[in-house]
């Protein structure tokens, strides 16, 4: 077989049949559709502007320490006026 020909079959033909494969199979699904999700998720940040990346980035690292603080156990009363008492001892 080619190059030419073995580049044809294994970048589109088979990955296409692994695809569908993904697809079809009830346990491999939701994880298809997620990478497939994520990758036109991809192509579309890629145009993105220096400016829109970053603010993506932001509202990304406020969403992620609001669920983190959300779910982390709570410190007890009066735990900032000891952590301060601590920081100034030092």
């Amino acid at each position: 077989m080619s190059a030419a020909a073995h580049e044809l079959v294994s970048t589109h033909l088979l990955q296409t049949l692994h695809g569908l494969y993904r697809l079809a199979r009830p346990s491999l699904r939701n994880a298809a559709l997620e990478s497939a999700e994520g990758l036109r998720f991809r192509e579309g940040a890629a145009a993105w502007s220096l400016d829109r990346r970053r603010e993506w980035m932001l509202a990304r690292l406020r969403h992620n320490q609001t669920l983190a603080a959300a779910q982390s156990v709570k410190h007890p009363p009066g735990w900032r006026d000891s952590a301060a008492a601590w920081t100034e001892a030092r």
